[in-house]
């Protein structure tokens, strides 16, 4: 969370910072911090949920530079919500603002938002450069710290709370670092940037110890305290002018600067703390002195917990550990609480073992229909009922799925797990009753034997839990198991329907990113050889040389990007980004699933399936098209392996889905049809798109129907989908890129 308006203050006075050349070292970084910056730095688009292939590129770029001037980066994340729910009412607000500015930037408007698979290709890109990375199983700042000052190191963050922590080794705020690689006189190449030091604050407005920082910090408010308690007691201090000679103070801070200057006449901590006390009433000193305390005591009494497993990544989990338990107070498996802290099982994981709760991120998608997390929600449960189920064993509560009859009114956190999801624009919470039964008929394991369980086992839970046979997958290249699985599930669960646009369209980009860059970067010698890749893959690449001419893979590359630029892509359109948004909810779902059972299928990898600029770009352009399936055959090259591998793929998500699995948007493309849509005098086409009346939104959220007593009224969103310019064909460059005629 931060200290309010400590960050905007020390930034307004630039002397507290010091020239600083980054190189030779090690730094121990901010794992979120760096995250969102990156994204958010490189000016990825994240409208359409996500350029993963884009921010895996920038992100390799981004630490190449530390590479170069021989800085070796230690990466910590944050773990699971705290068990105090101090910070819950920060999160769920988070959580709201986050839904508001989604439905904004869906409606056309500006906004950064994190796509939610953007967390798993960072974590991936670390894995292929060897960056050391962990998890703490809670908050990561005191963590940060303590390993910093072990190493003697700086810490990088954006994070406001390590301008307060002693860290001998300084603290680089992430704003001030920049990947532009210098040069010394004696060919020493390093990062310029500006680093911070706490003495140098406690020099500057004279306080006598650096204890005192933290006070001034607890003062403010932070994650133990409300700033808001203290008011009484500020307004008994002196506040000085906006304008001073000794430091900048900012018209909002008057009440820091006042702080700093009261502190001056304070001989020790204790003295100060026990000043501030005669402000509250007596039956409340003792409470407002022991959180007082406690928050001074969480910015100086720091102990690394992670340090033995940077050096040692098979070390036995220690005692600190032990005190995690579950929510109902049952010990957490070894196996869990290793994978966890090593990065490779989700926090959101830990979430629901611990605290039975979990937030899952909205995205950018229509409001106006059902969230896009129910697709994914009996994954979901299946997960849970993984996670819960020695619990309820325990507790000699009943395992199986309940009657109808059963009420959900009567749910406890103890047996349930809450979820926060949006209804309309409000986030609301729900409690999810576990799936303890696969869709097979078979239990769900148990958490602590899923080490010991085969991995053909384990992969029958997988596919199992997604309605699936694995041996309908042995044809698969390993790389695409489970793409292809969950795309399955979104075809079946969506809802609204999806249109078969969009599935052409994210085929389209899983062929461009994993099959058509690559063949093209082998041939110019730039293929990464550090993917590990399955022989069915490399056999698959094989064959595209064998019956694709390098010039014909180029063609159809030039086609889809020409694609991607044809300028009325640029509009946003809710619906057809609430389907890839879908996509995305249940492929993070089956990852997490994946992970729970260690990964018996090879994790998929963002960055070489999805491009939400490609698919976006190609789903709207297909809708657009009197014949979608010539298009994408003429932009691959008619009869070209491309082409066939495309079919392929089609159609085997095909083969397992229904015939009515799709929205058909077929009637917005004849001429002078009026079933399925309506022009007003623009030559815009109103989209039915309602809103279910139940959490789960039950039925087609496009088809309209007649409002009645506990359901929502319809809303009807417009989406320019007949611009007759959009009509027009890809322009041609060159014989060798073929063309595509304007009939098609």
């Amino acid at each position: 969370m931060g200290i309010p308006g400590l960050t905007t203050f020390i930034n307004m006075n630039p002397t507290l910072f010091q020239p600083y050349k980054l190189h030779g070292t090690q730094v121990v970084i901010d794992g979120y911090n760096l995250l969102h910056v990156l994204y958010y730095e490189y000016h990825i688009n994240h409208r359409y949920c996500g350029n993963y292939d884009q921010f895996a590129k920038n992100i390799e770029h981004y630490f190449s530079a530390f590479s170069i001037c021989d800085v070796k980066p230690v990466i910590v994340f944050d773990g699971g919500y705290e068990k105090d729910d101090r910070k819950l009412r920060t999160t769920l607000r988070r959580a709201q603002e986050r839904i508001h500015l989604a439905g904004f930037i869906s409606h056309g408007g500006s906004g950064k938002i994190l796509p939610v698979l953007a967390e798993v290709t960072f974590k991936n890109v670390l894995a292929k450069l060897n960056i050391s990375h962990m998890t703490c199983n809670f908050e990561a700042d005191d963590e940060l710290a303590a390993l910093a000052n072990h190493w003697g190191c700086p810490v990088i963050s954006n994070d406001s709370d390590f301008f307060v922590f002693n860290v001998h080794g300084g603290f680089i705020p992430l704003d001030h670092l920049t990947v532009q690689v210098s040069k010394n006189s004696d060919g020493t190449k390093y990062l310029d940037t500006h680093i911070y030091r706490i003495e140098t604050f406690v020099k500057h407005f004279k306080c006598r110890d650096v204890q005192f920082v933290p006070l001034l910090a607890t003062l403010l408010g932070n994650d133990f305290v409300d700033g808001r308690k203290f008011e009484n007691f500020f307004s008994n201090i002196k506040l000085p002018r906006v304008k001073s000679k000794r430091f900048t103070v900012p018209a909002k801070n008057t009440k820091m600067a006042g702080l700093l200057i009261w502190l001056e006449d304070m001989d020790s901590v204790e003295e100060a703390v026990e000043t501030i006390l005669q402000y509250f009433k007596k039956d409340d000193r003792d409470y407002f002195e022991k959180i007082i305390l406690r928050s001074i005591d969480s910015y100086t009494k720091i102990v690394s917990k992670l340090q033995h497993f940077f050096e040692d990544r098979k070390a036995a989990i220690s005692e600190c550990d032990s005190d995690v338990k579950s929510y109902n107070g049952i010990d957490l498996p070894v196996w869990f609480l290793r994978e966890f802290r090593l990065g490779n099982l989700s926090s959101s994981l830990f979430n629901v073992l611990v605290l039975h709760r979990v937030i899952p991120l909205c995205q950018v998608e229509n409001m106006e229909v059902v969230n896009a997390h129910q697709c994914a929600y009996e994954i979901r449960r299946i997960i849970y009922g993984i996670l819960l189920k020695k619990e309820q064993a325990q507790d000699n509560l009943p395992v199986e799925i309940p009657t109808e009859t059963d009420s959900l009114a009567k749910a406890t956190r103890a047996t349930h797990v809450e979820e926060y999801t949006r209804i309309g624009k409000k986030l609301t919470k729900h409690c999810i009753e576990p799936c303890y039964v696969l869709p097979g008929g078979n239990s769900v394991p148990l958490l602590q034997n899923i080490p010991d369980l085969s991995n053909e086992i384990r992969t029958s839970v997988l596919f199992d839990a997604f309605g699936l046979k694995v041996c309908d997958f042995e044809e698969i290249p390993d790389e695409l198991r489970l793409v292809l699985a969950c795309t399955v599930v979104w075809l079946r669960s969506s809802n609204p329907k999806v249109t078969k646009e969009h599935l052409q369209g994210l085929l389209v980009s899983v062929l461009k990113l994993l099959v058509i860059e690559p063949a093209l970067q082998e041939v110019s010698g730039n293929l990464d050889t550090e993917l590990e890749l399955s022989s069915d893959m490399y056999d698959l690449r094989g064959k595209i040389f064998d019956a694709c001419s390098i010039e014909e893979i180029k063609a159809a590359k030039i086609r889809i990007d020409k694609t991607v630029r044809l300028p009325h892509h640029d509009s946003m359109c809710a619906e057809v980004v609430h389907g890839f948004a879908q996509w995305h909810a249940c492929l993070l779902s089956a990852v997490h699933l994946n992970q729970l059972l260690l990964r018996p299928v090879p994790q998929p990898d963002p960055a070489r399936i999805y491009n939400g600029t490609v698919a976006y770009a190609f789903c709207k352009e297909l809708t657009l098209r009197k014949d979608p399936c010539l298009y994408v055959s003429e932009v691959l090259g008619r009869r070209t392996k491309l082409t066939e591998i495309y079919n392929n793929w089609m159609q085997f998500c095909l083969n397992l889905v229904d015939e009515d699995v799709f929205y058909s948007t077929v009637s917005t493309r004849k001429k002078g049809s009026k079933k399925g849509k309506k022009k007003d005098s623009k030559g815009k086409v109103n989209v039915v798109a309602g809103t279910s009346g139940s959490p789960s939104g039950g039925g087609d959220a496009r088809i309209k129907k007649k409002a009645s007593k506990g359901v929502q009224n319809q809303v009807h969103k417009s989406c320019n989908l007949s611009n007759k310019f959009s009509m027009l064909a890809l322009s041609d460059d060159s014989a060798s890129e073929g063309e595509i005629p304007d009939h098609i």
